[in-house]
């Protein structure tokens, strides 16, 4: 399962790198937000390699949505009837892709029952992939990673994210407002799997986001887990989330201090 994902991440990759050569399609532009007709190819790609290697497993993706297994789909039975769920985010950071600034990434996570038990991460620009598997580690270009060793948020560097939703901005608005006084530093890349992927490389020590996606974090969450950190969530009633992680040693500081007037859990 895990060299699946990682053929899958490469190979998505692969395509999105030669894409960002080239003329960049945009199919749809909001304010906060843009698709781009290389989502949808990375998205193929993807998808085609894990359903023809497990088509009795399900996916969600960000472009497409929920895609019940092969087999169900073939045989009738119950829709998404698996308790294995792959989810995929082919093209994470896609702004910063349409305008060429080489920050984003490809996500690829499986879980078993609701848990996420494998996850891959590829950055094509840097040549980077992340991978871990529940209870083996986490590495980066085959080699071992761990979170940071920093323990006050004062001396960490966080990194934050925004919804493109107005109610979730305000408040991710509001939480980041307060740390440039708490922590070291701040920085804001513009694509959550990388986020994810420097906290759990010790590149950056938290970072946080209301109103996130399953789909923005699955990986991230195993690789985070393996490396020594600490992942919080909280459902919210639109089905997004709000996230915070960390390396573990600063995770009730950063709690605190981005939930001060309400908590995730």
């Amino acid at each position: 399962m895990l060299e699946t994902a990682i053929r899958a991440a490469r190979e998505a990759g692969r395509v999105l790198l030669e894409g960002s050569r080239g003329e960049i399609r945009v199919e749809r532009l909001a304010q906060r937000d843009v698709k781009l007709a290389m989502d949808r190819k990375a998205e193929e790609v993807i998808l085609g390699i894990l359903s023809e290697k497990f088509p009795g497993h399900a996916i969600l993706s960000e472009e497409c949505g929920a895609v019940p297994p092969k087999l169900a789909r073939r045989s009738g039975r119950r829709k998404g009837a698996s308790d294995y769920l792959w989810v995929i985010d082919p093209l994470d950071g896609t702004v910063n892709y349409s305008r060429r600034i080489p920050l984003w990434g490809t996500s690829v996570a499986l879980l078993h029952q609701g848990r996420e038990i494998v996850g891959v991460i590829f950055d094509p620009v840097r040549g980077e992939l992340y991978h871990a598997e529940e209870g083996q580690g986490a590495f980066l270009n085959g080699k071992r990673i761990r979170v940071s060793e920093r323990a006050r948020l004062s001396a960490a560097m966080i990194a934050f994210g925004f919804s493109s939703r107005e109610e979730q901005l305000r408040r991710g608005l509001s939480a980041a407002a307060q740390l440039p006084m708490a922590a070291s530093k701040v920085r804001g890349l513009g694509s959550a799997v990388l986020h994810l992927a420097y906290v759990a490389c010790g590149r950056m020590d938290g970072f946080f986001e209301f109103g996130i996606h399953q789909w923005d974090i699955a990986a991230g969450t195993v690789l985070i887990r393996e490396a020594g950190g600490k992942v919080t969530t909280r459902a919210l009633p639109d089905g997004s989330l709000d996230l915070a992680c960390s390396n573990g040693r600063i995770h009730e500081e950063l709690l605190k201090q981005m939930c001060s007037k309400e908590s995730v859990s």
